[in-house]
């Protein structure tokens, strides 16, 4: 990922809450990452306590203790940047209302939408008219422009790299119109962010050659966050890195199962379940059998399907010819590292995923 946005001349603050552990945010900090994204309070005084210096909060904060505990956290630490959003001047005016005017000036973010996606200003003249509230409050800067792609509508199905275009062009037209009307603040360089796991790519074409030229240059930021794992589902079909062609990524993230019951021919029951493993975009995918080599592993699990989790429990279907054994472990792949990671205070760390007997080197900690 460090490639990648070098080679472009963008920035990358990687969405936190993917997996919630300080320890991997600072890792990506050294490895260059220009921030770290959240998209709660309470994970912004995470980020804080861990020493992350520059947090964007990714939407709106309009609760009065909230605000009022970001312009503690500024004033006690004047190294501390916190980007918020606005996507309305209503909530812009709201949260000027509420910061308080004796604080470090609050940085802001002008996000855009489209309809029927999720948060954002649907058009340009509603970006306008909340960059028009933030610049005229003395407690806050306008410093830039964000969107989200992934939630647009279609966005995954046929013709969705073309939508996700389209719609990075319009924001990419909120921006110019607000540099236009003089409304950034002239302390630092603008930003303009977007960018999931799935389109970061789309976001860095559409941007980077039309905005390299404008009167005022924005600072290109990309939010990806769960290329840290990758997966085995969502991401592996999704991610720019999947292409056969170019770089890819490894899938880093697995779920580990006992086979605790063989109660009829074709079923197996797994020791893992809801609490265990994400199920939001697909189920675990079996994979290997550990301690058999490939081709016994490959034979057992021929066709073998999780189908179904109870909370604690994977049925996993099988040929009933299989010889899967009560007591094996399997190795399974995850769909969507997101809603994997909070299912855990402390992940196991391995030297190597694929060997017949992994040997644990390590544990990351999360904070949920």
């Amino acid at each position: 990922m460090r490639g990648f946005t070098d080679a472009r001349g963008v920035d990358l603050a990687p969405h936190g809450k993917t997996t919630m552990s300080p320890a991997l945010w600072r890792r990506q900090l050294e490895a260059g990452a220009w921030a770290i994204t959240v998209a709660t309070p309470w994970q912004l005084r995470v980020a804080h306590a861990a020493g992350i210096k520059r947090v964007i909060h990714a939407g709106a904060v309009l609760s009065a203790s909230d605000l009022l505990h970001i312009a503690h956290l500024r004033s006690a630490d004047p190294e501390l940047r916190v980007y918020v959003w606005t996507d309305s001047a209503q909530s812009a005016t709201m949260i000027a209302a509420t910061y308080p005017e004796d604080a470090p000036p609050l940085q802001v973010l002008v996000e855009g939408g489209a309809p029927g996606a999720r948060t954002g200003a649907r058009s340009v003249a509603e970006c306008l008219a909340a960059a028009r509230v933030v610049r005229n409050a003395r407690n806050l800067q306008l410093c830039g422009v964000t969107a989200w792609e992934g939630s647009l509508r279609g966005a995954r199905g046929p013709g969705g790299r073309a939508l996700v275009a389209a719609f990075c062009d319009g924001i990419a037209d909120s921006y110019e119109a607000i540099a236009d009307a003089g409304l950034f603040a002239e302390t630092e360089d603008p930003v303009i962010s977007a960018g999931g796991s799935s389109f970061f790519d789309i976001v860095v074409e559409r941007w980077a050659d039309r905005l390299s030229g404008a009167p005022v240059k924005p600072r290109i930021v990309l939010r990806s966050g769960c290329y840290l794992t990758h997966d085995d589902g969502l991401y592996q079909n999704s991610s720019p890195f999947a292409a056969p062609d170019g770089p890819r990524l490894r899938p880093a993230l697995h779920l580990w199962a006992q086979v605790v019951s063989r109660p009829e021919p074709g079923l197996a029951l797994l020791n893992a379940g809801r609490r265990d493993a994400p199920y939001d975009g697909a189920l675990p995918i079996p994979q290997l059998i550990r301690g058999r080599d490939s081709a016994s592993s490959s034979l057992a699990l021929k066709g073998a399907e999780i189908t179904q989790l109870n909370d604690q429990h994977a049925y996993l279907t099988l040929s009933e010819a299989s010889d899967l054994r009560l007591g094996e472990v399997i190795r399974c792949g995850i769909s969507h590292p997101c809603t994997a990671f909070d299912k855990w205070t402390v992940i196991p760390v391995v030297d190597d995923a694929r060997s017949d007997e992994p040997t644990l080197i390590g544990a990351v900690r999360t904070v949920f």
